[in-house]
């Protein structure tokens, strides 16, 4: 049987569409980072897991320094479905079975990704601003970089290439010869649960209670008012001593064989809610996070199996937190950190400091790192 190939449409317009193997990247306009980006893609393009490899090195390519803020979409294949993965005012339109949904790189503060599982009959990416674009007639971008304002991809490809690339075989076959030519570490990491960033923290939902009140340590600050504010001030540093990077960082190795598999990436489904900042900031809360002043070096983050978020603040520490969603259920648990994680109910006058353990955020119920507050909302 032969490898079906995907169709790329390429849009007018003034920015760069890409593509190399079975990874397609649009960006509207160039920058600094543009030669990274297509590296990373280029890369990608040629690992077991097109999807996986793409996210490792993308963090790099754009977290590695550069002041600019890099604005891009991705799609790849990866293990389950099509990656797509979106940064800053970049848009995707997917269509399939069940209708067409919008996805936009603004309703994350780093990039927003996720795995479409379901068959789709085309996934368009554009600028946010863009409501559509058009592909230029009979255009069908096989390889290399040109001019464009967006595209339009047809007969994506989807996961298992090993399925794609060969017949079905009787009983007795011999094995798939597509599945031996893949690293021994990635077969490894894919049979066994995912490793937990830290091996001193529990498991992000292992022991999760509800609190209620929550079993904690030292109380915070007192605040009134329907939802709790911000500390300020001196109050805020109470509880936080100055220099909170004594806490060991986690391993910064990533493996050189591959990397883990984007299957556990995010939990793919309808987000239970999102966490909302001050600032207008919102996660959906469809997948783990990682919060900190520098998430990115979380074994968690650069194994692709959570998202980061990113708090500036020099009373965070660089791993802070973590949020994990199971069952509908969301927990925030403690990285030991000096400063401490707070949570608390709508209108509650005290912070309650966690413990060493997961505890539950119900809807509307906020937590606090340091002076950054996010709360628990239903969509």
């Amino acid at each position: 049987m032969a490898h079906r190939t995907a169709i790329i449409g390429v849009a007018r317009g003034a920015g760069l569409v890409a593509r190399y193997g079975d990874v397609v990247v649009y960006l509207p306009r160039d920058s600094e980072s543009t030669d990274r980006i297509l590296g990373a893609a280029e890369a990608a393009s040629a690992a077991a897991d097109p999807g996986a490899t793409l996210v490792s090195r993308l963090l790099a390519a754009v977290f590695g320094g550069s002041s600019e803020s890099v604005v891009f979409g991705a799609l790849a294949p990866t293990q389950g479905g099509v990656l797509v993965l979106l940064r800053g005012a970049v848009a995707a339109t997917v269509t399939g079975a069940a209708g067409t949904r919008r996805l936009s790189g603004t309703r994350a503060m780093t990039w927003l990704d996720e795995i479409i599982r379901d068959p789709v009959r085309h996934i368009m990416l554009s600028d946010d601003a863009t409501e559509t674009v058009t592909a230029v007639p009979h255009s069908d971008l096989r390889a290399g970089v040109v001019p464009g304002g967006g595209l339009i991809l047809q007969n994506p490809i989807r996961t298992d290439r090993d399925a794609q690339r060969e017949p079905v075989k009787s009983e007795g076959a011999e094995p798939d010869r597509t599945a031996r030519a893949r690293p021994a570490a990635l077969r490894e990491t894919a049979e066994r649960p995912p490793a937990q960033p830290t091996d001193r923290r529990p498991s992000p939902t292992a022991g999760a209670q509800r609190p209620g009140p929550p079993s904690a340590g030292p109380r915070g600050d007192s605040r009134t008012g329907a939802r709790p504010a911000a500390p300020s001030g001196s109050s805020a540093a109470s509880d936080t001593p100055p220099d909170p990077d004594e806490t060991p960082n986690p391993p910064d190795e990533l493996e050189a064989a591959a990397p883990a598999e984007v299957g556990d990436t995010t939990r793919v489904g309808a987000p239970h809610g999102t966490l909302t900042g001050a600032d207008g900031s919102s996660y959906p809360l469809d997948r783990p996070y990682v919060i900190g002043r520098d998430p990115l070096t979380d074994e968690a983050v650069r194994r692709a199996q959570a998202s980061p978020i990113v708090l500036a603040h020099r009373q965070i520490s660089r791993i802070h937190a973590r949020i994990a969603v199971e069952h509908g259920v969301v927990t925030v648990q403690d990285a030991g950190t000096p400063g401490g994680t707070f949570i608390a109910a709508p209108g509650a006058e005290d912070w309650t400091r966690l413990g060493d353990g997961p505890a539950e955020l119900p809807p509307e119920w906020s937590l606090r790192i340091a002076d950054r507050v996010l709360t628990h909302l239903r969509d």
